[in-house]
Order: C-alpha cells, then structure tokens, then sequence
C-alpha cells in the first residue's frame, strides 16, 4: 500500500513538472494566458509546489502586475529560504512597486550569499541610486555593468552615475562600443552625443541626437539633455525651445524643471510663467514614490525659483531642507579636501619649477605648441567661471569649451605609465620632455578641431585648479585666469547648488 502511494506521489510530481515545463515554455512566447492557466491547475493540485509558485510570480510581473507576484514569491521563499534566487527575483518585485526597505534587504542578502550573481549585483546598484546612495550604488553598478551580458539598464544606470559624479571621462573612450551593444538605448546615444561634441565632431553628434530622439519619441529625456548641453554652452534659445518641449510632454519631470530653473529663471521677466513653475514643481514633490534625487533635485529648483521671485523665506526653507538631507546621505570630509590642497603645494613648489626649465621654456615642435591659444579659467565652484567665460567669447576670439573632462584625463596619463600590462605610477618629478610633448600634442590636435579657426580657446572646469601645475608645464604660453569671489558669497552659492 505504501509503496503505490509512493509511487503515485512520484507520477503526480513528475506530471507537475511536465506542466511547469509546458508553462514555462508559454511564457517563453508570451502567451500568458495558457501559462497561467496550466499554472493555476498544478497549485490547484499542489498548492505548495515551490516551481509553479515561481513560475506565478513570473507570469504576473510579465503580465505588468508586480503587486500580485509578491504572495507567490514569498511563499517559495518559505519553501526554500535564503536561496539567492528566489531572493533576488522578489527583490527587483518589491523595488518595482516601491517597497524599498524590504527590498534592499533582500538584495543585500542574496549578494552575500552569492557574491557572483551579477544580476542581484546590477538590481542592488539600481536600489541603492534610487534611496540617494551613490558612493555605494556606483560600486555594485559598476561590477554588473563589466560583465560581458550586463542588461542595458545596469549600463545606463552606471553611466549615468557615473556622468552625475563628473566622471564621464572614466568610460569616454568606451561609449561607441556600449551604444553597438546597446543599439536601442536612447540614454546612450546621448551622452555619446555628447563625448562627439567635446571632441568637435560635431555632424556626427547630430547624428546621435538624431538617432536618440527616434528612439523614443514620447519622452522627454533627449530633449532635457540636449537643452542642458545648450545651456551650459549659452545657446539659451535652442535650450529653451528644447525645455519647453520636454515640459510639455510631462510637466512633472524634475530634469526638465531644474533645467528650466537653472537656466531661465533669473532671466525671466513674466512673473506668471515663474509662478507656473514652481506650481509645478511643488506638485511634483507630492507624487508618491519619488526617488531621493527627484525629491533633491526639485527643493533646489524649488529654492532657486523661489529665491528669483524674491519668495525669500520660502526659498531658505526649500535650500535648508534639502541641503541637510544631502548630507546625511554623503560621506564626505573636509579633510580629502585639506589633503589634497597640501599635496598640491608640496608638489609645485618653487624650486620644483625651477628644476623644469628645460621643459618649461622648450621650443615648440609639431602640435606641440606649448598651449598658445589656449584659455583655463579655474577657482573655487561658484566662484565665477561660467560668468568670465562668456564675456570672454563674446567678441568671437574666444570658443567656449565650457566644463570639460580631458585635464583629469591629462593627469592620468602623465602620472601613470603601463609595463609589462601592469599600471604603474610615475612621481610628476621624473616626467620627461617626451611625455610632455606628447600629451600636449595629443590635446592640441583635439581642441583645434572643436575649435574650429577660432584662434582662443576656453576652458572653464572649476577643478582645473588642482592642476595648475602640470598645466603649466604642458602649456606654458597658455592663459591662466584664477576666478577669486568673497568666500562668503562663494559657500553661499554653493549652499543654492546641487
């Protein structure tokens, strides 16, 4: 007697398994409605059978009902709990629908429990970009987006960090492969867009953003990007035209009214389009769900406007609130920033200039032609750069290269060397005329292009001030401006930023 039940336990599961299998393959064409149907017939039967509970969860979050898969999931986690997984699976459930706490806990277990699983990594990062923590999301982004399969929104969701953070220079190079492998991202399309503006290829960046806009033609991204770039480089016109648009398209979109507050606001003069915005802008901090860099980007938007209708009280509320917020949430001291300043100064000092002569009063050679028509205009963040670089250009003897990336990029490749595939580090001491001559040949050729005949050239990077002294041997005929404003006004300044 045991030993037919025994045997029937053993039919009954194996035709579970066959129908799991049969279920499985529907979802696999999409055709949901037969796999929910031979689904909901095995629970029927056994209601506990931990393949079809997961194959539910599945069928629903596909179907675009997420709320739905999280009963079935946590019952297989039950069945079998800590399996990376089934942890995993109702982790990136849970951050569709919101449920942000029990997610990240989730993830952060399925990680430790199975370092290797890339897609946990990836779901994590994403998680962790969403709660407004980026030192730490960047790292687990960064280690999904290496892996040779990596979906395309770990990808963009890296770069965008990544871009966020001022480091596009870390992956310029490696943009045009990404796109190929991502043919249908519209995100990076435009910031490969924008690494072809920064390099001068200009008809090939229209291209991009042309091909980015195809993409999709419903949202507002592209036309935010591309306005953000004109706005930066004082094609104010285009840039409103492009703003406008991405806000007719969602009025809601924090990009959108944070560009349009950083770049119009102070310059608008019908007061009832500035009170449009900011009634935008506080409806969007209402929505449920909002990402922390949402709700950080609209208080400052919200201050900023606030603050050019003269809302002077309301504006102080909008800053102080988000400026302690962001806080909290960086781990940033002020002794990184001590060190580096006294590294700086125990570099180039006197008599190390002295010992560079030679390098310092060469002869030009080549491309190398020690930075004349060269402008760098550098100093403390809001200190004054964008201001001086356009009157600078003005009078059109000056090309405005605005913030750009290629002085960290410099940097590196003048302090660092690679042997035998290994990366090794040179003391700035020991540089040779050599090396010098060629990353300033390298430079020259690449801003003659976007210069395009203008005979200056400017460069306005806050954080070019880091570099002043390797500038200095690089292109000793080129023009440095040191922007200096009242420390007060400038911490200020900073405190109205992101």
């Amino acid at each position: 007697m045991a030993k037919r039940k025994k045997n029937e336990n053993r039919e009954k599961k194996s035709k579970d398994a066959s129908s799991v299998d049969v279920a499985r393959q529907a979802v696999s064409r999409g055709d949901m409605v037969t796999a929910t149907k031979v689904v909901g017939d095995v629970l029927k039967a056994s209601p506990n059978d931990a393949n079809a509970l997961y194959l539910q969860g599945i069928i629903f979050t596909k179907s675009g009902q997420p709320g739905e898969a999280v009963k079935p999931l946590r019952k297989v986690l039950e069945l079998n709990p800590g399996n990376p997984a089934i942890m995993n699976t109702l982790g990136a459930v849970l951050f569709s629908i919101g449920e942000l706490e029990e997610c990240e806990d989730l993830l952060r277990r399925t990680v430790a429990a199975d370092p290797q699983n890339m897609d946990a990594a990836g779901n994590l990062g994403l998680l962790l970009q969403r709660i407004g923590q980026p030192a730490e999301a960047i790292k687990y982004l960064a280690t999904a987006a290496g892996q040779k399969q990596a979906r395309t929104n770990i990808i963009e969701a890296w770069v965008r960090e990544l871009n966020l953070l001022a480091r596009l220079s870390e992956v310029a190079i490696t943009i045009p492969k990404l796109v190929r492998d991502h043919p249908n991202s519209a995100y990076l399309h435009c910031i490969n867009a924008c690494v072809l503006e920064d390099s001068g290829q200009f008809q090939a960046a229209e291209e991009a953003w042309k091909k980015a806009q195809s993409l999709d033609f419903s949202s507002p991204d592209v036309l935010i990007m591309r306005g953000e770039r004109q706005i930066s480089s004082g094609n104010t016109d285009a840039a409103r035209t492009n703003i406008d648009a991405a806000l007719v398209i969602n009025p809601h979109h924090s990009n959108a009214l944070f560009a349009w507050v950083s770049g119009f606001a102070k310059y608008e003069k019908d007061n009832t389009i500035r009170e449009r915005i900011l009634g935008q802008i506080k409806g969007s901090l209402e929505r449920p769900n909002i990402t922390f860099l949402d709700w950080s980007t609209l208080h400052f938007a919200a201050g900023t406007i606030a603050d050019a209708m003269k809302l002077y009280d309301e504006a102080f509320h909008f800053y102080d609130t988000v400026n302690k917020a962001v806080w909290k949430r960086y781990s940033i001291s002020p002794d990184r920033y001590i060190a580096a300043a006294a590294e700086i100064k125990n570099t180039y000092t006197p008599e190390f200039f002295e010992s560079k002569q030679a390098t310092i009063n060469r002869e030009p050679s080549g491309d190398d032609r020690l930075g004349e028509g060269l402008v760098f205009i550098a100093c403390m963040p809001r200190s004054g750069t964008t201001l001086t670089e356009q009157i600078l250009s003005r009078g059109g003897l000056v090309k405005a290269g605005g913030e750009r990336q290629e002085i960290d990029q410099m940097a590196a490749a003048a302090t660092r060397a690679v042997f035998d595939g290994k990366t090794t580090f040179i003391d700035i001491n020991d540089i040779t005329v050599d090396r010098i001559r060629q990353i300033s040949s390298i430079h020259q050729k690449r801003i003659d292009k976007i210069a395009n005949g203008v005979p200056l050239f400017s460069d306005k990077t806050p954080r070019n001030y880091y570099h002043f002294g390797l500038l200095y041997l690089l292109f000793p005929k080129a023009k440095f401006i040191n922007c200096v404003r009242n420390p007060m006004d400038t911490c200020l300044s900073c405190y109205f930023q992101m």
